[in-house]
C-alpha cells in the first residue's frame, strides 16, 4: 500500500444516464445495458417497474458508489486480529518518523510498514506515559489492543492505560468520549463488576475522565472507601447531578463558605450512606439503582474477539427516578439546614426526609465541628528557627558565663523573643479574671477564644443574647465554643457553667 493519504472527490448527477458501479465509472451506460444486478435484499428494497424504476435505480447508484467509497478506508475485521496483537505485543519499537493513518476499523493488515514502524514507536512513548500527536487511527488501534487484554499486566493495569491515553487525547479528538464511555464501562463490568477495587481508581489522576467513568459503579467505590478517599469531593458533583435541589442556588451557599458547604455536604452523603447500609443493608444510591438490567454485545464499534459475548447495562438510570432525586433533595436539605444552625443563619428548609435521619445528619454535623475545634486547639506550630536560635543563645550565654565573663556581659549576648505588650496584657487580663487555683485544670483545657467568651458573660450584670455574642465573636460559631467550654467544665467542675435561656447566657457561679 502506498504511504500517501488518498483524496476523494465523488461527483454525483442523477440527470444522467445511470452508471453501473461495477464497471467503469469513466463510461455512460448504453440504452442496451441492462439494470445492475441486485442482491436478495436489495430486491426486496426495491421495486423496479413502472414508473419507480428509474429513480430506484439512482439510489441504487448512490448506495453502491458510497459504499465502494467506504469499503476503500474500512479495515477487514476478521478473526486473525487477537492473534497479530498478541504477535506484535512486544514488537521492538525504533524512533520512527510520523505517518498519517485513516481507517475506520483500523488493524495491522492495512497498515504500511512504515504506518507500522511508526505505530510501535508511538505505542512505546505511551506505553512510557509520553503522548506525541498522532492520527485517531493509531489510538483506536492501541485502545483495541487494550480491550483484548493485549499489553496489560492485569486488568487495573488495563483500566489505568485505557483512561491514560483517553485523558491524552480527548481534547484534540472528541469522538473518543462518544465511544469510550461505552467501552470503559464494558470494560469495568466485565473485570471488575458493580465494584472498582481501590487501587486503580486513585490511580486515575484526570478528574474529568472520572466523571466520565460509570456513575454508579465510581459512586460506590468511593463510598465503600469512605470520606478518606481522594476522591471524596466528586460525590458532592454527583449530588449536584442527581438532586432535584440544587444547594448551589441558596442565598446560604451564595452568601457562605463555599467550600466549607461542600466539604460538610460530602460528610453528610458518605456517613449517611454507610448508616443506611449497617441498617438496610442498603446505601442511599444502592436503594434507587435500576433492577430492570438489560444485556447487549460488548465492546460496540470495536474490533474486539474476547470470550465475552454479552453484559448487563441500565443499572444506574438514577437520574429518570423521580424518587431518588426528591429523597436526595430532602438530605441536601437537612444538610443545609444543620449548616444553618451552626452558623446562625436565618430559616430553615422544608423536607419530608425521616426524622431517624435527620437527627443523624444533625448530629454528624455538630461532632463534626466540635472535633475540628479540638484539633486545632491541639495543634501546636513550633517555630524551628526561633527554638534553634534560643539553643545557640543558650549555648553562648553557658560559654561565656564557663570562661568567667560578667554576667552583664552574658545577658547581651542573648536577647530573648519580643512578645508585643498587647498580647501579654490581654493574657494576663483573662487570666487574672479566673480564680487561680482550685479550677486550674478547667481553664488550662480552655482556648483563648473560649477564655475571652467566657470572660465576656461573665462580666455582665445581665443575661447576654446569642446575637451580641455572635456580634462581638464575628467569624466563630459563638454557640459551638460555648457548648465546649460546659463539656470541660462538666469534666473539671462536675456542673456547666455557661446556662442557656432562650438564646440568652449566663455564667453560673461554681468556682
Amino acid at each position: 500500500m502506498d504511504d500517501s493519504e488518498k483524496m476523494w472527490t465523488v461527483e454525483i448527477t442523477f440527470d444522467r444516464p445511470v452508471k453501473d458501479p461495477q464497471k467503469d465509472l469513466s463510461q455512460p451506460a448504453r440504452k442496451e445495458d441492462p439494470p445492475p444486478a441486485l442482491s436478495e435484499n436489495q430486491r426486496g428494497q426495491f421495486t423496479l417497474t413502472g414508473e419507480k424504476e428509474k429513480e430506484d435505480l439512482k439510489k441504487l447508484a448512490f448506495l453502491r458508489l458510497r459504499d465502494t467509497v467506504f469499503n476503500m478506508n474500512q479495515g477487514p475485521v476478521n478473526n486473525t486480529f487477537l492473534e497479530q496483537a498478541k504477535k506484535y505485543e512486544y514488537t521492538d519499537a525504533k524512533p520512527s518518523p510520523p505517518v498519517s493513518f485513516l481507517c475506520y476499523w483500523p488493524t495491522y493488515d492495512v497498515m504500511s510498514k512504515s504506518q507500522l514502524d511508526w505505530y510501535f514507536y508511538w505505542r512505546e512513548l505511551v506505553r512510557n506515559k509520553i503522548y506525541p500527536h498522532t492520527t485517531l487511527s493509531y489510538i483506536f488501534l492501541y485502545i483495541y489492543e487494550l480491550i483484548n487484554e493485549v499489553g496489560i499486566e492485569s486488568p487495573e493495569d488495563g483500566l489505568i492505560k485505557i483512561c491514560s491515553v483517553w485523558s491524552a487525547y480527548r481534547k484534540t479528538y472528541n469522538s473518543l468520549d462518544r465511544y469510550l464511555k461505552n467501552w470503559i464501562y464494558d470494560y469495568i463490568e466485565i473485570h471488575f463488576g458493580q465494584t472498582l477495587p481501590e487501587g486503580p481508581l486513585n490511580q486515575i489522576t484526570d478528574r474529568e475522565i472520572k466523571k466520565l467513568l460509570p456513575d454508579g459503579i465510581i459512586i460506590e467505590s468511593i463510598l465503600l472507601e469512605g470520606e478518606d478517599s481522594p476522591d471524596a469531593g466528586l460525590i458532592y458533583d454527583y449530588v449536584l447531578k442527581y438532586s432535584s435541589y440544587n444547594i448551589e442556588k441558596s442565598k446560604f451557599f451564595q452568601t457562605g463558605d463555599q467550600d466549607f458547604i461542600r466539604t460538610y455536604l460530602t460528610g453528610v452523603i458518605i456517613r449517611l450512606n454507610g448508616y443506611m447500609v449497617k441498617k438496610t443493608q442498603k446505601g442511599i444510591f444502592q436503594s434507587y439503582s435500576n433492577q430492570g438490567t438489560k444485556r447487549r454485545m460488548p465492546y460496540q464499534n470495536a474490533v474486539y474477539q474476547g470470550n465475552v459475548k454479552s453484559i448487563e447495562y441500565g443499572r444506574y438510570s438514577y437520574g429518570e427516578n423521580k424518587v431518588f432525586k426528591d429523597f436526595l433533595a430532602d438530605i441536601v436539605k437537612s444538610a443545609e439546614n444543620s449548616l444553618r444552625k451552626l452558623v446562625n443563619h436565618k430559616g430553615k428548609l422544608k423536607t419530608e426526609l425521616n426524622a431517624e435521619y435527620v437527627r443523624f445528619i444533625d448530629k454528624y454535623v455538630s461532632q463534626r465541628q466540635k472535633n475540628e475545634i479540638i484539633e486545632n486547639r491541639s495543634r501546636v506550630e513550633i517555630d524551628k528557627t526561633k527554638v534553634n536560635e534560643i539553643i545557640v543563645h543558650s549555648d553562648i550565654i553557658r560559654e561565656k558565663l564557663l570562661s568567667g565573663i560578667e554576667s552583664n556581659e552574658a545577658e547581651e549576648a542573648f536577647t530573648p523573643p519580643v512578645i508585643p505588650v498587647r498580647e501579654i496584657r490581654q493574657a494576663e487580663s483573662i487570666d487574672a479574671s479566673f480564680p487561680s487555683s482550685g479550677s486550674q485544670a478547667f481553664y488550662e483545657n480552655l482556648t483563648s477564644t473560649q477564655k475571652e467568651i467566657l470572660l465576656f458573660i461573665k462580666e455582665k450584670n445581665t443575661p447576654v443574647s446569642l446575637s451580641e455574642l455572635t456580634g462581638k465573636f464575628n467569624g466563630i460559631f459563638v454557640q459551638t465554643e460555648i457548648d465546649f467550654i460546659n463539656e470541660v467544665s462538666l469534666e473539671y467542675l462536675g456542673d456547666i457553667i455557661i446556662l442557656s435561656d432562650n438564646d440568652s447566657f449566663t455564667v453560673q457561679d461554681i468556682l
